[in-house]
C-alpha cells in the first residue's frame, strides 16, 4: 500500500471516531435531558410558564323575605401599565383603544402616558360586565395589566343601614347582617392556574377547574 492510502485510512478512521463521539455525546445529553433531569427541566419551565394566585367567590346577595335586592357586588377593574417599557408605537395603539372604546379624547391618554413610570393607572373602577368587549382587547396587548376588584352596592343607598351592615376594603361584613354572615356571604377561596407570557403578564388558564365558589 502506498503512503497515501495509509494516511487516507488513518484520517477516515479519525474522522469516523469523531463523528462517532459526537453522536454517543448528543444522544447521551438527549438522554440526559428527556429522561435524567427531565423533573428538574420541567420544574424550570413551569415556574416560568405559569403562575399561581388566591382567588376569592363572589360575595352573595341579600335580600328581604319580598326578593327585593338589598345588597350585591358588582366585579371592577384597574388597568395600568409600565409606561418606561412601553414604546411610542405600542402607547399609541393603547391610546387608540381607549379613547375609542370609553370615548374619551385621545388628548387624555397622551397625557396620561408621558408619565414613564413603571405603575402608570390608564382607567380605574371601571364594571367589567360594561367592558368586556375592551377588556377581551386589552389582553392582546401584552404591555397592559388588569387588576380586578368586588365592589359592593345598596340599592337602597342609607336606608336600614345599620341593619344590612357594610363590607370593608377586603371585602370583609362588618355589622348589621354583613357582619353577622359574613362566613355565609363570603365566597370560597382557592389556588387559581394562570399561564405566564414572557414579559411576566398572567393570563387565565383554560386548564383550570379549582375555580372558587361564589
Amino acid at each position: 500500500m502506498s503512503r497515501l492510502y495509509i494516511k487516507y485510512q488513518q484520517r477516515l478512521r479519525i474522522f469516523k471516531n469523531i463523528i462517532l463521539f459526537t453522536s454517543c455525546f448528543i444522544l447521551f445529553n438527549f438522554f440526559s435531558i428527556q429522561i435524567i433531569q427531565s423533573n428538574s427541566y420541567k420544574d424550570e419551565i413551569t415556574t416560568k410558564t405559569k403562575s399561581y394566585k388566591y382567588n376569592k367567590g363572589h360575595r352573595g346577595n341579600i335580600y328581604d323575605r319580598n326578593d327585593n335586592l338589598l345588597a350585591y357586588s358588582i366585579q371592577k377593574c384597574l388597568i395600568w401599565i409600565n409606561s418606561s417599557t412601553t414604546s411610542i408605537k405600542d402607547k399609541n395603539q393603547i391610546i387608540d383603544l381607549f379613547s375609542s372604546q370609553l370615548d374619551f379624547p385621545k388628548s387624555k391618554y397622551h397625557n396620561i402616558l408621558n408619565d414613564n413610570s413603571k405603575y402608570v393607572v390608564i382607567e380605574k373602577d371601571l364594571i367589567v360586565q360594561d367592558h368586556k368587549d375592551l377588556i377581551e382587547k386589552i389582553n392582546g396587548i401584552e404591555q397592559v395589566r388588569i387588576d380586578y376588584y368586588n365592589h359592593r352596592l345598596y340599592p337602597y343607598n342609607e336606608l336600614a343601614a345599620q341593619l344590612i351592615g357594610f363590607t370593608d376594603h377586603q371585602n370583609q361584613g362588618k355589622y348589621g347582617i354583613e357582619g353577622f354572615f359574613n362566613k355565609i356571604l363570603t365566597g370560597s377561596e382557592s389556588i387559581v392556574e394562570y399561564n405566564k407570557t414572557a414579559s411576566g403578564k398572567t393570563i387565565f388558564s383554560q386548564n383550570t377547574s379549582n375555580l372558587p365558589n361564589n
